[in-house]
């Protein structure tokens, strides 16, 4: 579906400076110094030159020879010409008239060298000879008719009409050709040889003549690099001495077509050229353009779904006729063709030619041109809707929505664009012109016309006269887009107005700004880069699309498309787009964007019913709809409701309701305002959040409503809500809605029937387990107070029943069993508030000491009367337990002011650290008895040294044993990883799906050590973890057994622990080193002290190490092969000690 648009022409004019009236017989490119290289011959004389933009013209070298010029080529690492001549010399050509003859090379009448310029390969009449860069051979294999033999091709002719089965009245064997080729040579054929190679370099074909029985018969014999003879051709009348070699194919051409053929010799198709009659023929640098030349003109052909087609027709811009012709080596576009006094370089580039409104895409085929209205009628190519044939060849082609532009050398002719029909024709006036593209704007055709001197813009009422050559001719939707040699885009109304200034560009477009696409496929959005590896753009008003390899480009937004496909044709009015695959079939496409934008514009005119079509046939979220312009929607919710039909609405509502919009509520609740259907309405109440489901229940009037309700709902919820209602009649009709059983229900229903209504909702309501209503109805039923408190208990309703009582004989029985039960849950304290407000002063006592509630407990005995003789029973029954709960404190308290024993209380402040307050109390109180309490506060002081020098001696050790083991651990894991998955790719083995645990045993490899993946399940990828296997590996886990995965994470986790220890002991430890330096045992507090600072420095030192664990770290592999992160572990905060300055 595309064109081949001239984009540039150049022409240079060389001559010869030291031998005049040479002619040039060569141009070879040169892309190491981006120059070219002139080759001239005559009068017995070769003139070698090298033409650049920068330096000019530089004469290499200028020398006799005997003979004239047979093939020549230019090395581009050394920067050598070789030259061949007809009388078997060979020379090489450097700069500065560095000129060497070779040697003679007897009978060669063709050369070529390999596309990498390491060997070249001779033709003569009984033999092909392969040389080296160095001209050293390497084969000399000869040619004979013997080579024919290889010739016995079998072909049935599958496919082809002269094989088809025409019945019984069939006047011969349709297996049988009716003409079969045998290799005639045309009359004209003077038995050249001609070489070349395919683009690799490892295949060469050699096109000669051989002497058959009964004439002559012209071969293509195909050699291996090694000048090994592989294949010769098949038989095909009228071959002729042209022969290229593509990717694939073998071009050739016989009598007026082009035929191909395959490596193997056999023949692969071709295409008929009718009278044009090649000099030459040859393939650009990546095999898609196929290159043949006239006297007259040349001829560029490609190929798309087995179909060629003629794209243009190139005619000198300067008297002369075509010589020779190469493609540029690294510019596939570009050709230069040697004429009689001028060399012409022409750029092209691929376009589409189609419009945006109804898709009329154009595709040149020589003298026909094909149109397709892609988006109404997608015909696939090589196929067409219409066909305008013209008398001559097209040059180039537009189209608009309305006409069709076919450029011809000498006029342009309009068509209607839909029914192709002639609409007029405008003669161009040319002044030694030549025509080179044209833009339809509206029914205005704009043709860029150019000569050798000046460029213009034709229209039928104007011409625009241009200061420099157009590279870029394009139509925007306000006028057509020009670039200038200078790199400026003119907008072309009715002056030239410059838009911005872009690189050199081969496709220009413009939407809100100029966009240029580079021959390198970099996307320009005015001088900035906006894409790299484009391969195609393509323009609509104000949507730019591109595409790349692999994904298209819109609005922001990406998408995959097939590998290599190529934009065709936007429709903005049906929101599609068509692309290309690189075989050449058609596919359409309806991009996010586009569709969005369509269902924009839609609700912006209020036209609902089309804005919820597109959505649902491209699956939009229907809450687009809402969501694109709520207050626009909202306001006029009730021509939504109007223009969509009732099953629309109920999809609509349904898509709110299913994605939890945060407005769902409220556009339910106005559909409900604007809607009488009540199936509408019964939806709305369904798919609010939550689904009022007892309103919907409540619009249900007939067997249809039932079962659209039954539809969007469980019906065995609907049941539990319509017995919830009390609406036993709507309940069976819901009943026989469902699969119950009719034995359940039936009895069940009947048996509430006859209950009173009290008891009847207190039975509903139980049994749908809305126990807070059900008490409510049975206290409303005045049941029995037993029944009444065992309904209480047994669903714990005790505050629903504080609620509902008022009486208080009523309330004190809630509140008496309330106790009761808090005391069964442990929580006596408030148990104890209970038993106290209704005066059950012993229940009151018990609960307040079971829960050790001390100062609760020695309130009452002193408050309630009677109760003072038991103060020090209960004391002492309290001050133990207060010891186990490490309260010491209060412990202290108890022993000393309501048991008297200040040796017990001493002794308790001791445990808890509290030395100062020890010595304190002792002081106050011991009386007589002070010095020996004194002693016994030092004993208890030395113990406590030892006991926390003890414990910062054992975390010393264990910070310094468990940091030294992570090294190891994290080291080890991290080079046996490496190693084991550099095997494991060297071997080529399975990859990262799959556990290479040894499943025979529960010790881990390298690889299941250090990551985490266990055996077991190595073989099936299936996970076995039960509950019982989870417990096994949290054990596991606990336990963090050397060796295993879990040794890491158990030496963190006990690291962790370890600071959170010491942060609770560091107050207890201070309270040691006070009373130890202030009894004057300094040396005892000074060492407590360094061992505390030293455990904190420690652990401050390796804080990051352990617990800062990068994402490698904390990289584990499950069962099933997938990678997942352990969870980061805070880094815990290590708190500045506090310490003595004068210790």
């Amino acid at each position: 579906m595309r064109n081949l648009q001239c984009v540039h022409r150049g022409i240079i004019k060389p001559e010869s400076v030291e031998a005049p009236d040479l002619n040039l017989v060569k141009t070879i490119y040169d892309p190491l110094s981006d120059a070219m290289v002139f080759v001239f011959d005559g009068l017995d004389t070769v003139e070698v030159q090298q033409f650049s933009k920068t330096e000019g013209t530089q004469v290499w070298a200028n020398f006799p020879v005997s003979g004239h010029v047979l093939a020549c080529d230019f090395l581009w690492e050394s920067q050598t010409c070789v030259i061949f001549l007809s009388d078997g010399n060979v020379y090489s050509v450097e700069q500065g008239d560095q000129v060497i003859n070779l040697g003679e090379m007897e009978g060669v009448e063709s050369a070529a060298w390999s596309p990498d310029q390491q060997v070249v390969a001779l033709g003569a009449k009984d033999k092909v000879l392969v040389l080296s860069r160095t001209f050293d051979p390497l084969s000399e294999t000869p040619v004979s008719v013997d080579d024919l033999k290889l010739s016995r091709h079998v072909s049935v002719g599958w496919g082809s009409a002269d094989t088809q089965f025409r019945g019984r009245g069939a006047k011969r064997d349709p297996t049988v050709p009716e003409h079969v080729d045998i290799g005639h040579v045309t009359e004209s054929d003077e038995s050249n040889i001609t070489l070349c190679w395919r683009p690799d370099g490892e295949w060469l074909a050699q096109s000669s003549c051989d002497d058959v029985e009964g004439g002559k018969r012209r071969v293509v014999r195909v050699y291996s690099r090694d000048g090994q003879l592989f294949s010769v051709s098949e038989p095909v009348d009228g071959l002729l001495d042209l022969v290229a070699w593509g990717t694939s194919l073998i071009a050739c051409v016989a009598k007026q077509e082009v035929v191909f053929f395959e490596r193997n010799g056999l023949r692969h198709g071709g295409f008929h050229i009718g009278d044009f009659v090649p000099i030459g023929m040859q393939w650009n640098s990546t095999g898609e353009i196929l290159a043949l030349w006239s006297h007259e003109t040349v001829r560029l052909y490609t190929t798309k779904n087995y179909r060629w087609y003629l794209k243009q027709e190139v005619v000198s811009r300067l008297p002369g006729n075509p010589k020779t012709l190469t493609w540029h080596p690294e510019k596939p576009r570009t050709i230069i063709i040697n004429y009689d006094d001028h060399v012409e370089i022409h750029e092209y580039t691929d376009t589409v030619t189609s419009e945006p409104v109804n898709g009329v895409t154009c595709v040149i085929d020589g003298k026909l041109l094909l149109v397709t209205p892609l988006k109404l009628a997608c015909v696939p190519p090589p196929m067409s809707r219409d066909e305008i044939h013209m008398e001559e060849n097209i040059v180039a082609v537009s189209s608009s929505a309305s006409h069709i532009a076919v450029l011809t050398r000498e006029a342009v002719y309009i068509y209607d664009s839909l029914t192709v029909t002639h609409v007029t024709t405008h003669r161009l006036d040319l002044n030694n012109e030549t025509v080179k593209a044209v833009v339809i704007h509206g029914e205005v055709p704009y043709v860029l016309a150019e000569s050798a001197s000046a460029s213009r813009v034709i229209t039928p009422a104007k011409s625009f006269p241009l200061h420099s050559d157009c590279i870029a001719f394009a139509k925007s939707h306000k006028a057509p887009l020009l670039q200038l040699l200078d790199g400026y885009v003119y907008l072309l109304q009715d002056t030239l107005e410059p838009l911005a200034k872009l690189p050199r560009c081969s496709t220009i477009a413009y939407t809100d700004e100029i966009y240029g696409l580079t021959s390198k496929g970099k996307l320009y959005k005015g001088d900035q880069v906006e894409a790299s590896h484009v391969t195609s753009l393509l323009s609509s008003d104000d949507t730019l699309l591109y595409t790349t390899a692999e994904r298209l480009y819109l609005a922001g937004e990406s998408r995959e498309i097939e590998k290599s496909s190529l934009l065709v044709s936007v429709h903005p009015s049906t929101y599609s787009v068509v692309l290309q695959a690189p075989r050449g079939n058609l596919e359409t496409i309806h991009p996010r964007p586009l569709v969005l934008k369509r269902v924009s514009e839609a609700l912006k005119n209020r036209d609902f019913k089309a804005a919820l079509t597109i959505c649902r046939t491209h699956r939009v979220d229907l809450n687009f709809l809402h969501d694109h312009d709520s207050e626009l929607f909202m306001t006029h919710v009730s021509e939504f409701v109007d223009q969509v039909s009732s099953n629309h609405l109920d999809l609509f509502l349904t898509e709110v309701g299913v994605k939890n919009n945060p407005k769902g509520n409220e556009i339910c609740d106005a559909v409900l305002t604007n809607t009488k259907n009540l199936l509408n309405q019964i939806t709305a109440h369904s798919f609010k959040n939550p689904p009022d489901v007892a309103a919907a229940l409540a619009l249900v009037d007939s067997e249809e409503s039932l079962e659209h309700l039954c539809f969007l709902h469980d019906v065995n919820h609907l049941y539990d809500t319509s017995l919830g209602l009390y609406d036993l009649e709507k309940t069976l009709l819901v009943a026989q809605q469902s699969q119950k059983d009719p034995k359940e229900y039936l009895p069940f229903l009947q048996k509430l029937q006859v209950m009173s209504e009290d008891r009847r909702k207190f039975t509903i309501d139980d049994h749908l387990e809305k126990y807070a209503k059900a008490l409510e109805s049975l206290i409303a039923d005045k049941a029995e107070h037993e029944e009444i408190d065992t309904y209480i208990t047994r669903h714990v309703l005790y505050n629903e029943a504080l609620k509902l009582y008022t009486d208080k004989s009523d309330t004190q029985r809630v509140l008496n069993i309330y106790a009761a039960f808090l005391e069964s849950t442990r929580e006596y304290k408030e148990a104890g508030i209970i038993y106290e407000s209704l005066e059950k002063w012993e229940e009151a006592l018990e609960a307040y000491k079971a829960g050790v509630y001390w100062e609760e407990a020695l309130c009452l005995c002193h408050a309630v009367e009677g109760f003072e003789d038991r103060v020090r029973d209960v004391a002492d029954e309290l001050a133990p337990q207060l010891v186990s709960a490490h309260c010491y404190k209060e412990a202290s308290t108890l022993y000393a002011d309501y048991l008297g024993d200040i040796m017990e209380a001493v002794r308790c402040l001791c445990l808890g650290s509290n030395f100062v307050a020890a010595r304190a109390l002792a002081a106050r109180k011991a009386g007589g008895e002070k010095q020996r309490i004194f002693r016994e506060i030092d004993s208890l002081l030395s113990d406590a040294f030892g006991t926390h020098s003890e414990f910062l001696a054992d975390c010393q050790t264990q910070v310094k044993n468990q940091v030294s083991r992570l090294h190891e651990v994290r080291q080890l894991a991290q080079v046996s990883m490496s190693r084991e998955l550099e095997r494991l790719e060297d071997d080529n083995m399975v990859p990262d799906d799959i556990s290479l645990a040894d499943t025979a045993s529960t010790s881990g490899t390298f690889l299941t050590k250090y990551t985490g993946k266990t055996a077991g399940t190595a073989k099936t990828g299936v996970s076995r973890r039960t509950a019982k296997n989870k417990r096994r590996m949290d054990r596991k886990k606990a336990k963090g057994k050397k060796g295993t995965v879990f040794e890491e994470e158990y030496l963190v986790a006990s690291l962790g622990r370890l600071v959170e220890r010491l942060e609770q002991s560091k107050v207890e430890i201070y309270n040691v080193i006070q009373a130890l330096y202030s009894r004057d045992r300094r040396p005892l507090a000074h060492q407590l002290q360094q061992s505390l600072v030293a455990l904190a420095a420690s652990l401050t030192e390796n804080v990051q190490f352990v617990f800062n664990r990068t994402m490698e770290d904390r990289k584990r592999i499950d069962d099933d092969g997938a990678v997942y992160y352990l969870d980061e572990v805070p880094v815990p905060e290590i708190k500045k000690v506090e310490v003595f300055a004068s210790l």
